[in-house]
């Protein structure tokens, strides 16, 4: 530890000064005050002699308050052994014969409780003073452990596949890990909007909730942290902000949103850091944690995609005709299209063409009908659209017949494939409730006046009216 005098020359040794101040036991306690790690000295029995003010901090209690007491009344339960253990390691440390007396012993993890009983993960490192007649007791440096604690339980999360909101709050909580203060949001941008995802502390939070998010600034793309001084923000961030009592910004960027998950940290902090190599330090580390973070969110929303869509198509497959139409609001008609001639198109062609006849359909299929329907692939070279709310209910009939009409000329027209033309057309079933019906019971009757086309012939469409359940 190095006490330095504002007014002591730094660029060549100073001579012994015969007036200095006399170091008293007071000036130190000022000293060990300012450090901003939790230091203690308890008495050979366990009873808490001094606590720093960082202590008072940490178990929420004045020096006062907490002379006397024993340390181990702020261990938790379950670790009192193990501390127990570690304070008898130490006393025998500090025998005269022994080689490691007045050296400190490795950190210790453990949890302690703080005055309201919560358990704060830590790490404590001991020092043996009996034997120093001024001391007579056991130094204890109380770091915080929630850092290397959260980055275990993030890479603990991402293993078993905890979800990525969970994961996402615990980066942010470990930006916001003391002795640093410091209050933390992270946003999910998409699209140019952002969203919050995680944050800790609520003067942010309630600061951001009066400004618009979508100009924030840190929509940079931004890879390495940057700090900035509130009062270089704009209007109205600057204001808001230096009224919720923040003075620095720190910021940074994981991933540009292209083709998957992109977020934006922000780190506020109530003082102006001259340095803040401390900070941006943490803001680096978390940053690989959220790229990591990120990868996990894209490939989560893959794999939910393939599960809901036709990988062949890119239209929904049954699951996600079911996903897209989990509303209040029953749908009003559905057309059940299957092609006609696609069996010879595989036989004669072979499944390659075959696939890019499916494709084809596919799309033709979704320029027919209006934007709001619902087009799925349910088959092999069956295809169901599903019409919500269409019109009034006068003209539903003829709605479908146009919508229907369309897919028909859309379907007959050839398909290039290799240079050769292929031609089919379909069979479409339509199933029209004027009062809404659930969707199983319209695709269930589509389907069913699809097989009535099929036997006339094919290449045309029919009608039926499904009246509604009561």
């Amino acid at each position: 530890m190095l006490v330095g005098d504002q007014n002591a020359a730094v660029t060549e040794p100073a001579e012994p000064n015969p007036n200095a101040r006399q170091l008293t036991a007071d000036f130190y306690e000022r000293v060990l005050d300012q450090i901003p790690t939790p230091i203690m000295v308890v008495d050979q029995v366990g009873g808490i002699v001094y606590g720093n003010r960082f202590m008072s901090h940490t178990v929420g209690l004045s020096l006062e308050e907490a002379r006397g007491r024993n340390i181990i009344e702020f261990i938790h339960d379950e670790d009192v052994s193990w501390a127990i253990d570690a304070f008898g390691a130490l006393s025998e440390a500090g025998r005269d014969d022994s080689p490691w007396a007045s050296e400190p012993w490795a950190p210790v993890p453990m949890r302690v409780v703080d005055g309201s009983g919560r358990p704060l993960h830590v790490e404590v490192t001991g020092a043996n003073s009996l034997h120093d007649d001024v001391v007579d007791g056991f130094i204890y440096e109380v770091r915080h452990g929630a850092e290397p604690r959260m980055l275990r339980d993030v890479l603990t999360g991402l293993a078993s596949g905890r979800p990525v909101g969970e994961l996402v709050q615990l980066v942010a909580q470990m930006i916001a890990a003391p002795p640093i203060r410091i209050e933390v949001v992270i946003a999910e941008v998409g699209s140019g909007r952002c969203r919050i995802v995680g944050a800790t502390g609520e003067r942010l939070a309630t600061a951001l909730a009066d400004l618009d998010l979508d100009a924030a600034p840190w929509l940079t793309a931004n890879d390495q942290p940057e700090q900035l001084e509130i009062a270089d923000l704009d209007e109205p961030y600057r204001s808001v902000l230096t009224a919720a009592g923040f003075a620095d910004w720190f910021h940074v960027a994981v991933g540009d949103g292209a083709g998957g998950t992109a977020y934006r940290f922000a780190a506020l902090t109530p003082y102006h850091h001259l340095t803040a190599t401390g900070i941006l330090h943490r803001l680096a580390r978390a940053t690989e944690l959220l790229g990591v973070i990120r990868i996990r969110a894209t490939n989560d929303a893959l794999l939910a995609r393939r599960a809901r869509h036709d990988t062949l198509t890119e239209l929904p497959n049954r699951a996600g005709l079911a996903a897209a139409l989990d509303g209040d609001t029953p749908p009003t008609a559905v057309l059940f299209v299957d092609l006609d001639g696609f069996k010879p198109v595989n036989d004669q062609h072979g499944h390659a063409a075959g696939d890019h006849v499916l494709r084809a359909a596919a799309q033709r299929v979704q320029r027919a009908v209006r934007p709001g329907d619902v087009v799925a692939r349910v088959g092999g070279d069956e295809f169901v659209v599903v019409l919500p709310a269409v019109d009034a209910s006068q003209r539903l009939e003829a709605t479908v017949r146009s919508i229907a009409d369309r897919i028909l000329r859309e379907l007959t027209r050839p398909i290039e494939v290799n240079g050769v033309e292929i031609h089919i057309s379909a069979s479409i079933g339509v199933a029209i409730a004027p009062l809404g019906s659930d969707v199983d019971a319209l695709v269930a009757a589509a389907d069913a006046a699809m097989y009535e086309v099929k036997r006339a012939g094919g290449a045309g469409h029919r009608i039926t009216v499904v009246s509604p359940v009561t």
